[in-house]
């Protein structure tokens, strides 16, 4: 079977541009960085809020908790002195705790297995 078209030079020369147009309005501008949506049009939902792309990335609240940078201003440290720690059991809660929005970067024990704890370092978070 044998299958002939007759197509004039000028009208393949139409068709073509055509085809090239219809695809760069397909395409938008035609740049791939564009292609796809922004972070603000893409809706996600974590917990029960539902909120943007952009806005989780900007209130931090994307991905755990340890994928945060959290920085702790040592100029702002406290030193508290002897206190009871708890329990020595590898799961069991510690009953001391640092003071609000300070972390415990030290402690020191007099090798009586942190039973009690004879010196601990707190220091305030940054803020922002």
């Amino acid at each position: 079977m044998e299958l002939k078209i007759n197509i004039k030079k000028e009208y393949l020369i139409i068709l073509v541009a055509l085809a090239v147009i219809a695809t760069a309005l397909a395409y938008g501008t035609g740049n791939p960085r564009e292609f796809g949506h922004s972070a603000g049009e893409v809706d996600v939902t974590i917990g029960s809020d539902t909120i943007t792309l952009q806005e989780a990335i900007n209130t931090g609240r994307l991905g755990s908790s340890s994928s945060r940078v959290i920085e702790v201003d040592y100029t702002m440290c406290q030193k508290l002195g002897t206190v009871d720690g708890g329990p020595s059991g590898v799961n069991d809660t510690w009953r001391t705790q640092c003071p609000a929005n300070t972390v415990l970067i030290a402690l020191w024990d007099d090798d009586n297995n942190f039973e009690d704890l004879d010196s601990v370092k707190c220091c305030k978070l940054k803020s922002g």
